[in-house]
């Protein structure tokens, strides 16, 4: 502040020589002139009141006992920070807790205003902390660059910067810098102390499913000769050719059944793992993942084969009866912990439920491979009802002793032998009847048509063997299943070479020389084979494939390719003989065919509807359901704590109420005026400044002076624009006091 000399707004006091007196009017100075010259002294003039009149006209009041009003602020704002106290508390209390609650959602709003409130709450307490110290240093006495250190350090970047422009060093200055740091620390930890997590429920829990190859009673099946059945049977088939390609090649099929990925095909594209494991979940690799794994050939996701168009159904056994067999409490116990897993699974709050489960499978695999086409001679004009459906003399290959037709060119030859004493795999003749243009068969020239049809018979012969295997089952949601690996079972069965054909489902608790046992395992072949060929009834003519025949060529549309003849009219088809897919696609549809008509058969109803676990509790169901236990994560979006980052912040919230109510006590305590932030201060004791009103007490606070004084105009120039030296101070200018312009021509003391 600038002052001027015998005023406590400099750097020192200066006393006034002897010889010069403060006087305020002309008379006066006459007098005091006539004075002077007689004692041979000089009068020095000036613009301010005189010391006696100044004394005559000063408000007086005692020092300050306790500041009460200012100590009952700070005290309110040192409140303030113990909101965040308050916010710590409530979130630690409700951690783990679903997140949707009404309070959490409550504390995570919190959460988001609190970067917007923390600096602000900071600020205003930490400033006034350090001028409230700045005060108590003053009236102890304390150097002039201690203070104004603390006064130029009232923000974080000041802190910095105040001390390299006073040159002033000690503990204080990183003390400061840190404290100002935790300002915007502090409003990220209120932010990031609370968020939403998920939290994971493990239960075990039991799963019943379908084993195609389980024992069956085929006793409790309705009788073969009841049409309903039959239809039920050809329905729930036909249904799974119709359903779309996603489903036929899906993970799931269209009702939520699990896909048995086909072993056989794995094998040929990937390297088990040392226990046996075909993975069939591929990682998405990128950068140097990516190269190293292109470099050493490392298998990546590809598209799987399933062992069927339709899978296997499964459902959580979530009963009573279920918990018994490994809880031995009682009933109410038993109901009590029921209705906490079904909340856990099914209650509002679950956001996801994760499914983890191993069962046993197995699947009928066909080894096929085609002899060359048969091409018979051209077929007179005329005879488009003429089927090589008589074409049934027995082959040597596999001991083929029987067959099955559909009566329209699609004939199963089969070992009618092969019997549960067999030690080897029964071999089957697929033949396929289809008339076929000339152009078709490529027996023109230059594309040129004679309009000549040949019958043509695709013969394949195949090997039937079972395969065992066992499958983990992951389900990123309830409804989202897949099966993520695949080995052979290491499960005692039966062997490889039997199939359901030679009644290898029959409970081996039925004698085997039961008379229902005996007729059945003989005919058994033979009324499968039968149903299986004409599940899908006869093609539409000589030039078309039936529906069953068209999945080998049209596997995501056989029905349609099958009544349309795929745009065949006026004896030409467009349709051609299905040894054309080859050995290894025809063994892999077969096998699909053929599991989907057997499971079909087992159970259909379960099949399309699902389990029915009231069936299977009351033993009603005809299918025996194996149960396998597994896992379910129950995942849970909760409030999470985050310990850490709530410590540090409760320790700067405490802080920050320990500095205010250190503030409320120091500014209660403080015995002088507040001089240290207000312009008006510079004012005080100054003699350059006239006002008319009564003069305040030295006891003024600043806030008072400006109350006082704010109408009064001030200005800093030139105080002795007469002499030849300058003063630079704050007046009053008026007549009394010049107060002029700072002209860079004039030098100024």
């Amino acid at each position: 502040m600038l002052g001027a000399p015998g005023s406590d707004c400099g750097t020192s006091w200066r006393r006034l020589p002897e010889s010069q007196v403060y006087i305020t009017d002309a008379k006066e100075r006459r007098e005091q002139d006539e004075i002077n010259a007689e004692k041979g002294m000089s009068t020095k003039v000036t613009s301010t009141v005189s010391t006696e009149e100044a004394e005559d006209d000063r408000e007086t009041r005692p020092a300050k006992h306790i500041n009460w009003s200012d100590a009952m602020i700070d005290t309110l704002i040192a409140i303030l920070p113990l909101y965040f106290v308050a916010f710590c508390v409530a979130a630690y209390i409700r951690d783990g807790t679903l997140a949707n609650s009404f309070r959490n959602q409550a504390i995570l709003q919190m959460a988001k205003f609190n970067p917007t409130i923390f600096p602000i709450i900071f600020t205003l307490i930490f400033a006034k902390f350090i001028k409230a110290v700045a005060n108590a240093k003053l009236e102890r006495g304390a150097s002039v660059g201690s203070i104004q250190h603390l006064l130029g350090s009232r923000t974080l970047v000041s802190s910095v910067f105040t001390p390299m422009r006073l040159r002033t060093w000690s503990i204080v200055v990183p003390l400061l810098v840190v404290m100002w740091a935790c300002n915007p620390l502090g409003g990220q930890l209120s932010l990031r102390s609370v968020s939403r997590a998920t939290n994971v429920t493990v239960i075990d829990t039991p799963f019943v499913y379908v084993d195609p190859m389980q024992e069956i009673d085929l006793r409790a099946l309705p009788a073969d000769s009841d049409p309903s059945y039959n239809r039920v049977i050809d329905t729930s088939f036909n249904t799974a050719l119709l359903t779309p390609a996603s489903s036929k090649n899906g993970t799931q099929d269209v009702f939520g059944n699990i896909q048995i990925p086909m072993l056989e095909y794995l094998r040929l594209n990937q390297t088990a793992d040392v226990d046996g494991w075909f993975y069939t979940l591929g990682r998405n690799l990128t950068g140097l993942e990516a190269i190293v794994a292109d470099t050493i050939d490392l298998p990546q996701h590809r598209k799987l084969i399933y062992a069927s168009l339709i899978g296997i159904p499964y459902i959580a056994n979530l009963t009573i009866s279920s918990l018994t067999e490994t809880n031995a409490s009682s009933s109410d116990d038993l109901s009590a912990k029921l209705q906490r897993i079904k909340q856990d699974l099914f209650g509002e709050q679950v956001m996801n439920t994760r499914l983890e489960f191993t069962l046993q499978s197995s699947y009928v695999y066909s080894d096929c491979s085609f002899q060359p086409l048969h091409v018979g001679s051209p077929l007179p004009s005329g005879d488009e009802g003429i089927y090589v459906s008589n074409n049934v003399s027995m082959n040597t290959f596999g001991n083929a002793t029987d067959f099955v037709t559909n009566g329209a060119g699609l004939t199963i030859k089969y070992d009618g032998n092969h019997t549960m004493n067999s030690t080897s795999v029964r071999n089957i003749v697929f033949e396929s009847f289809l008339a076929v243009n000339d152009v078709d068969l490529g027996m023109t020239e230059n594309g040129g048509s004679t309009g000549t049809t040949y019958p043509t018979i695709s013969e394949a012969r195949c090997g039937l063997s079972t395969t065992h295997v066992e499958a983990q089952v992951s389900c990123a949601t309830s409804s989202n299943c897949t099966v993520s690996k695949i080995r052979e079972s290491k499960a005692p069965h039966q062997p490889n070479y039997l199939t359901f054909l030679d009644g290898a489902t029959i409970p081996a608790s039925i004698d085997a020389g039961d008379d229902f046992t005996i007729p059945y395992r003989q005919k058994l072949a033979r009324e499968l084979m039968s149903n299986f060929v004409n599940a899908t009834g006869p093609p539409s003519g000589i030039f078309n494939l039936s529906p069953l025949e068209s999945f080998f060529t049209y596997p995501d549309s056989p029905w349609k390719a099958a009544i349309s003849g795929m745009g065949a009219s006026s004896g030409q088809s467009n349709q051609l003989p299905i040894n054309l897919v080859g050995d290894l696609l025809f063994s892999q549809r077969l096998t699909q065919l053929l599991n989907t008509y057997w499971l079909t058969s087992a159970e259909p109803f379960q099949m399309v509807t699902g389990i029915d676990l009231e069936m299977v509790e009351s033993g009603e169901s005809t299918v025996p359901l194996p149960t396998t236990m597994g896992t379910t994560f129950v995942e849970k979006i909760v409030l999470r704590c985050h310990i850490p980052y709530m410590a540090v912040l409760l320790v700067i919230s405490i802080a920050l109420f320990g500095m205010g109510m250190a503030t409320a006590y120091l500014d209660a305590t403080r015995k002088g005026p507040d001089v240290l932030d207000d312009f008006v201060n510079s004012l005080r004791h100054n003699p350059y400044v006239h006002v008319d009103d009564k003069l305040g007490s030295s006891m003024e606070d600043g806030k008072e002076m400006v109350q006082r004084l704010k109408h009064t105009v001030v200005k800093i120039g030139d105080v002795h624009p007469g002499e030849s030296v300058g003063y630079v101070a704050i007046g009053t200018p008026n007549h009394v006091q010049p107060v002029e312009h700072l002209d860079h021509r004039r030098h100024y003391a």
